[in-house]
């Protein structure tokens, strides 16, 4: 045996007798990943490398130290790629925590802790330079010991866990751009892990065909993504093919007659009629040199294609564009289109059409918006897949948003798990991505399904526009969902298109500053307790826990309870609801509805009394008919848990509600799951102290106090 392999299980011998004997005393040393703790500057000092053999645990080596009068100053300083490196603790010999930065005598032992994160691995301690400057590691345990003999400065050296830039390659398979047939992106990923494709912007090209989607497979039967969308290359590189769709016949005299009808426009060409068979209706980019821009009113009628591909070219599509056209079941369309309506299909043509296929042909407008926050969620999904592990799934509003600590939740169960905090926003369609959800679930994954109180997020299936700023960036959403669900698909794009190019063009690598990586809302303000606030409803919601739901967004103060056109019955979408949830389940996950937190302020009287809540409870599970993940009573916070928002609301928790919220929602889990909950204060090993009188913020972790009994 190699002589670094037997120190090494030495070491690992003697960690855990340290460790036992900690956790005897009730001392057990702290491991966490939150946060980036800077180490303190001083003077006066001088960083000299000190011996790095591994001593003995203080217990056993035997060995008296004299009391020399020496004081040796000592610091653990953190380096790496990662903006959220472990917070790294060391323990003195009696079990104390020593303070980062300060002196001790000479020969003090010390241990010291760190941990890793999903982001984060470790790589090793080194002393008196980190590695990247060329220092061998002393260590590349968690946990390392030694005696302080001199002035010591210890680092933790990190790396991420997913790399900071990822390398695209696209092969042209038939096209070329600039008369390359491989072009090669290197796009940044240092906050996804999932890069976009590039959108369709017209640079690959290939004459007479359009570009349908990439594939991992030259041939098309691999991983398809849709231009624009985010791509599943976790390990840092992945190889993508152009797949073309070549133009229907009778769009140029190239091959054969003319059998398209059109006429010019200032723009360009319009088309007025079409009258081939072809199975595949493939629209080209341009006739005769011109660019397709439009197609007119009764163009394409009584036709039997089954799929409809429409160039990256085309803005307008009149009403009655397509009539009779029955056998429809996909449709390619770019992102580039200004106006349509609901009614540019007729009711024949909708009647079979399934499968949606949005490509970008532009660049994003809200990747670094509140709504482009989603994809981060998106981005997390992909990624927990790849993980391996076990998911637990929240599918919420904002609520949840602002209401789970991922990083905290998976600390509570032990890693086990890999959680997807998928809050969005109130006003969106819960069940689009319940539905996209359920083909990425399996056995003994957790889908907890938590409403506000929205016809939305109750199963509402009328599209909104602010499903299309959610999906800007992760257009392959739409390749798990079934469009026959859903209305107003047309109307929802065209409102978010009439918008968004008012918008100045971002980049696919921009992302909203206040969302961290797992999706979780996070900034200054949200750290602090709701003051200044009484116990008055200052947001929009007024929460009658009964049948009704609240159908518009609108101040409290012009919500009324007897204007029935303000509310409908809770259960009016309740069989679209199951029947999404149904392909959870179908995928053999677990569904439970849970509940999103409430401040009481939105309470209504009838709502405030335990009857009421409990009635709430039973109406929920007769409604829709899956098992309770805890009571409406377990969620309802006092106004000082919230977060006061910019525009004078308080129905988003604070991070002191979060961890409450989280904590709580890991209680219910944990006895679905039969397992024992650990105490609050047990957590005190996670880096989160106790909160005195003045509530003022001492420690978090992951953006998230919490408060002690």
């Amino acid at each position: 045996m190699k002589r670094g392999t037997i120190r090494r299980a030495v070491l690992c011998l003697l960690l855990v007798l340290t460790t036992v004997f900690l956790a005897s005393c009730g001392l057990v040393s702290v491991e966490t990943t939150a946060g980036n703790t800077d180490a303190k500057k001083t003077t006066g000092t001088t960083a000299t490398e000190p011996d790095k053999t591994v001593i003995p645990d203080w217990t056993t080596d035997g060995e008296t130290y004299p009391d020399t009068g020496v004081k040796c100053y000592f610091e653990v300083k953190e380096t790496g790629a990662s903006s959220r490196p472990g917070v790294t603790y060391a323990y003195l010999a009696d079990g104390k925590a020593a303070a980062n930065g300060t002196t001790y005598p000479q020969y003090t032992f010390i241990h010291v802790e760190t941990g890793e994160s999903e982001f984060v691995t470790f790589v090793g301690w080194s002393v008196g330079k980190p590695l990247r400057e060329g220092e061998e590691p002393i260590s590349t345990e968690l946990g390392y010991s030694f005696r302080l003999t001199e002035t010591t400065y210890l680092y933790a050296n990190f790396k991420e866990t997913y790399p900071a830039k990822t390398t695209m390659v696209y092969h042209l398979n038939g096209g070329t751009a600039n008369g390359e047939d491989v072009v090669t992106d290197t796009v940044d990923t240092s906050f996804f892990t999932a890069p976009n494709t590039r959108y369709d912007d017209g640079s690959f090209t290939r004459e007479g065909y359009v570009l349908l989607e990439y594939n991992t497979e030259p041939d098309g039967t691999g991983d398809a993504y849709s231009p624009g969308s985010k791509a599943n290359a976790v390990n840092g590189s992945i190889d993508l093919y152009c797949i073309w769709a070549e133009a229907s016949t009778g769009f140029s005299t190239a091959t054969d007659s003319y059998k398209v009808s059109w006429k010019e426009t200032y723009s360009g060409v319009a088309i007025t009629g079409w009258s081939g068979d072809d199975e595949t209706l493939v629209i080209p980019e341009t006739i005769d040199g011109k660019n397709v821009v439009s197609i007119k009113a009764g163009a394409i009628t009584n036709k039997s294609f089954t799929t409809l591909v429409l160039p990256r070219t085309l803005r307008v599509i009149e009403d009655g564009a397509f009539v009779g056209c029955s056998s429809l079941k996909t449709l390619y369309m770019g992102d580039g289109i200004l106006s349509i309506s609901n009614d540019a299909f007729d009711e024949a043509t909708y009647a079979n059409w399934s499968e949606f296929r949005l490509s970008a042909t532009t660049a994003p407008r809200y990747a670094a918006s509140y709504d482009g926050g989603y994809r981060v969620k998106w981005d997390r999904l992909m990624r927990g897949v790849a993980s391996g592990k076990k998911m637990i799934v929240f599918v919420s509003g904002s609520s949840s948003l602002h209401g789970i600590s991922t990083e905290y939740l998976e600390k509570l169960l032990d890693e086990e798990y890999f959680v997807v905090e998928y809050g969005t926003i109130r006003t969106t369609n819960n069940m689009v991505y319940m539905e996209a959800i359920a083909n990425f679930v399996g056995e003994g994954d957790i889908v907890v399904y938590a409403p506000e109180n929205s016809i939305y997020q109750f199963g509402c299936p009328t599209l909104t526009w602010k499903l299309f700023r959610d999906l800007e960036s992760s257009q392959n959403v739409w390749r798990y969902i079934d469009v026959r669900n859903y209305d107003n698909l047309f109307g929802a794009f065209a409102e978010y298109q009439s918008d968004r190019w008012s918008k100045s063009k971002g980049s696919y690598s921009d992302h909203h500053s206040s969302f961290d990586r797992n999706g979780d809302f996070q900034n200054a303000e949200h750290k602090g307790y709701c003051l200044g606030y009484g116990s008055t409803n200052h947001g929009y919601f007024t929460v009658t826990l009964n049948d009704k739901v609240n159908s518009i967004t609108t101040k409290t103060s012009e919500i009324s309870l007897d204007n029935p056109t303000q509310w409908i019955d809770i259960g009016t979408y309740a069989s679209d609801v199951r029947r999404i949830l149904g392909k959870v389940t179908d995928a053999g996950a677990t569904v439970y509805f849970g509940f999103c937190p409430v401040t009481e302020n939105a309470l209504t009287a009838n709502a405030r009394t335990p009857a009421q809540q409990a009635a709430f409870d039973n109406l929920i599970a007769e409604t829709f008919g899956f098992e309770l993940l805890g009571s409406c009573s377990d969620h309802l916070y006092d106004w000082i848990y919230m977060y006061k928002g910019d525009d004078g609301s308080d129905f988003h928790l604070n991070d002191y509600g979060r961890a409450i919220n989280t904590y709580t929602m890991y209680t219910h889990l944990c006895r679905k799951l039969g397992l024992t909950a650990k105490a609050m204060q047990d957590y005190k090993q996670l880096g989160l102290t106790q909160i005195g009188e003045s509530r003022e913020r001492k420690t978090d972790y992951a953006g998230c106090l919490f408060e002690f009994d």
